[in-house]
């Protein structure tokens, strides 16, 4: 009979699905089985009658088949909207569930070095170079929370220390220079860098001076006239200054007359006709401020490359290495080619070379590395790396070794401790054992 054989079928798709445990465990006694199978029999001979009926009309053939169909697709309907029960009852069941609360990007240092992503990114603009950051974050949202904060900070820091172009609004240090006799009011980091400047002078025993702006703005202006002239005529016409305009610039060069007033948040040069250039120590100053912030802002490992001056925060979290930093070749104009490879931790690697903005003036190469001493561009190395605790002192120690000999060089860094330095000069490299223990050749 067909009630049996539906019986059979949820049986054998109880046993198929391994929902035996759903079955009654007890077993019903004889009265109740007698009423079920009189139940049964009744129920039999009624459809038998019924079928008889049905097949004495004359529609009986196509009524059978129409009414087979219908409850064919009633059962159907009931298969279907038992289903769909059962997958409401997983969802809501689902729902209720409770989630995996995200990461706090800043606080969170448990995380293994397999749940890390590695991004990078570049961008065109602060301090007129290429800067490149490499980092391992969380997810896509936390890195670009951090190239963001990186990208306006390094642009807030130009903005402040361009010494060619007008603020868009307060002061910078072309203001300072342009308004020089008068004290000017200036942001904190202006007030931080010119400290530093001041400084950086004493430590460099006067190698580096950021008051040498009117020497350096000879040389700069004769840089772009060379660079841009394109005609015969127009090369011919580039002449380097004189000798008396040199002496006279560097008369107003004097770093005493540099005058920070902390207390009124001024800056004052005393001499009208002298101005900054802190070329030789901004843009490192720049980079190891952005770094720290990038740390505090929960960053833990990442490479910050600011046209050349490089600050490794934390080492490769993927290789549970140190950061490999590429040296230049400076015998490779195109700066394709790389001397070897630093090993870097938390450090700034900084390289000064002639291969930077230099300039061509018949036949001779200028570079824009001046030697306070003869006031022309120094000739003692092709260029000098610096490996340093900081940015900063990297960016000051690779200008001052360039203005002087290796011997003097190396006395100048025993001031600096930590600090090490490798020279080039042509084919001779030479470099301070801590710089050998993390340097691999590659040339």
């Amino acid at each position: 009979m067909k009630h049996n054989d539906l019986l059979i079928s949820y049986a054998t798709l109880d046993t198929q699905d391994g929902l035996q445990k759903l079955k009654c465990k007890s077993t019903p006694s004889t009265s109740v089985l007698r009423h079920h199978i009189a139940k049964d029999t009744l129920r039999s001979s009624l459809k038998t009658e019924c079928a008889r009926e049905v097949s004495r009309s004359p529609l009986c053939r196509d009524d059978r088949s129409l009414l087979l169909k219908k409850m064919r697709v009633h059962n159907g309907l009931r298969l279907v909207v038992f289903l769909l029960c059962i997958v409401f009852f997983c969802h809501l069941v689902t729902s209720c569930a409770p989630t995996n609360p995200p990461y706090d990007t800043v606080t969170t240092t448990s995380m293994t070095p397999g749940e890390w992503q590695r991004f990078s990114t570049s961008f065109v603009g602060p301090f007129d170079t290429v800067t490149q950051l490499i980092l391992y974050a969380e997810d896509e949202v936390a890195f670009e929370r951090y190239h963001k904060q990186a990208e306006e900070e390094l642009r807030r820091y130009h903005e402040w220390f361009t010494i060619y172009d007008d603020p868009t609004s307060g002061v910078n240090l072309k203001t300072v220079n342009d308004r020089a006799g008068t004290p000017v009011v200036c942001p904190p980091e202006i007030l931080d860098l010119i400290e530093l400047g001041i400084q950086d002078y004493d430590r460099s025993d006067g190698r580096v001076n950021i008051a040498m702006g009117a020497v350096l703005r000879l040389w700069h202006d004769t840089r772009v006239a060379a660079n841009a002239a394109e005609t015969e005529q127009e090369k011919m016409d580039v002449r380097l200054p004189s000798d008396a305009a040199f002496r006279e610039a560097a008369a107003h060069t004097d770093i005493k007359d540099v005058v920070v007033d902390r207390e009124s948040g001024t800056v004052l040069l005393r001499d009208p006709l002298m101005s900054l250039d802190v070329g030789a120590i901004a843009k490192g100053y720049a980079a190891e401020q952005v770094a720290l912030h990038l740390k505090e802002a929960g960053l833990k490992s990442a490479i910050l490359n600011v046209g050349g001056n490089v600050r490794t925060i934390g080492g490769n979290i993927e290789t549970g290495q140190p950061w490999k930093v590429g040296i230049r070749d400076p015998e490779d104009m195109s700066g394709q080619s790389i001397l070897g490879i630093v090993a870097s931790t938390e450090l700034s690697v900084v390289t000064s070379g002639h291969y930077e903005r230099f300039f061509v003036l018949e036949g001779h190469t200028y570079s824009h590395i001046v030697d306070p001493d003869t006031l022309y561009p120094a000739e003692y190395c092709d260029a000098v790396s610096i490996l340093a605790p900081d940015s900063a002192t990297a960016d000051l120690l690779s200008t001052a070794l360039m203005v002087l000999t290796v011997e003097e060089g190396r006395k100048l860094l025993k001031k600096f401790p930590g600090c090490e330095a490798l020279w080039v000069d042509g084919d001779d490299i030479t470099m301070t054992e801590g710089f050998s223990a993390v340097y691999e050749a590659k040339r």
